[in-house]
């Protein structure tokens, strides 16, 4: 692989190259992630084995497991093109000091390209000390640094306007839904899917209310995609025969997998109500948030005997029409 990438870089021989990708090998890089890093880094294969060998170190120190290492730099070999000792050394110094765990600064590296590249005095510490105004508790702060650490490396002008919008639509700083919803508000890329949510569950009939109280019960709702807002509705409405406000309840179910997850349980209940096994009014809630051991206990088991093909309409070998 290295040999046709040397000529067009025009390296004087395939030496160097070669002991770059077997550099990689060593760490467990396959064939296809070491030809993704080459292709969007070509000049990798320039590195020095004293440059290249204590960055892969590192980040193996730091808590990645080699298969996520050799993933997460696969999908993102900047990494690999930032300063050891004045970017990725005192990235993680700072991580640590605020996630206390090697595997949280690690998910936290995973998350963010920016965090290890900007110096963290610049907007990170400046925002984190915002929420430590409003006495947002470690915990939370901790959640929002780790799973959206994007959200702290905002302009602190514009993240201290994210806050007020935050307050002012009722999230109690106390919570870890207050950061939760932060995270929705304050990162830029999601204010273009906050518009398409929002028309997209206008569109089904909710009101301006409907929709800033969903946002409420669970900020992620509103950062899912268009296409997973109508396939779902879609599915409840017009599958189901129920009313949309039924996510209302219950918007967490925008978050949960429709083919693998919410179908073959409302398949099940289908049947169920269509033989008045049960009470009409069904909880999204109480169908999805069960663990699969306990929904079939509840749904499944407990019918056999009334529906013994209960089971192959929950793995879809039959569909639940055909009863």
């Amino acid at each position: 692989m290295a040999v046709p990438v040397s000529e067009k870089l025009r390296f004087d021989s395939p030496e160097k190259p070669n002991s770059v990708v077997t550099m990689f090998k060593d760490f467990g890089f396959s064939q296809k992630q070491i030809a993704d890093i080459v292709s969007k880094r070509p000049k990798i294969l320039l590195s020095k084995e004293k440059t290249l060998l204590p960055k892969l170190e590192f980040f193996k120190f730091v808590g990645f497991p080699m298969a996520q290492l050799s993933t997460f730099l696969a999908r993102d070999p900047t990494m690999l093109c930032r300063s050891l000792k004045h970017q990725l050394i005192p990235s993680y110094n700072f991580l640590k000091s605020m996630l206390l765990t090697d595997e949280r600064v690690a998910i936290a590296m995973q998350q963010s390209r920016r965090i290890t590249k900007q110096n963290p005095t610049k907007n990170i510490t400046p925002n984190v000390a915002v929420l430590k105004e409003l006495a947002v508790p470690d915990s939370c702060v901790m959640l929002l640094l780790t799973h959206h650490p994007e959200t702290l490396v905002e302009d602190t002008v514009e993240f201290k306007e994210a806050v007020k919008k935050v307050l002012e639509m009722g999230f109690d700083p106390l919570r870890s839904r207050f950061v939760l919803a932060l995270h929705v508000v304050a990162e830029k890329t999601n204010k273009r899917i906050w518009d398409r949510c929002y028309e997209a569950y206008r569109s089904w009939g909710w009101s301006k209310d409907d929709v800033f109280l969903a946002f409420r019960r669970h900020p992620n709702c509103m950062i899912v995609s268009q296409s997973k807002i109508h396939r779902t509705m879609d599915f409840l409405v017009n599958k189901m025969g129920w009313d949309s406000r039924i996510v209302l309840r219950f918007p967490a179910a925008m978050l949960y997998n429709l083919e693998n997850g919410i179908m073959p349980r409302c398949a099940v209940v289908w049947v169920l109500l269509s033989r008045s096994l049960i009470a009409k009014e069904v909880k999204l809630s109480v169908l999805l948030v069960p663990t699969e051991t306990r929904f079939l206990e509840k749904f499944v088991t407990r019918y056999k005997e009334e529906v013994p093909e209960l089971y192959d309409v929950y793995k879809r070998k039959i569909g639940p029409e055909e009863l």
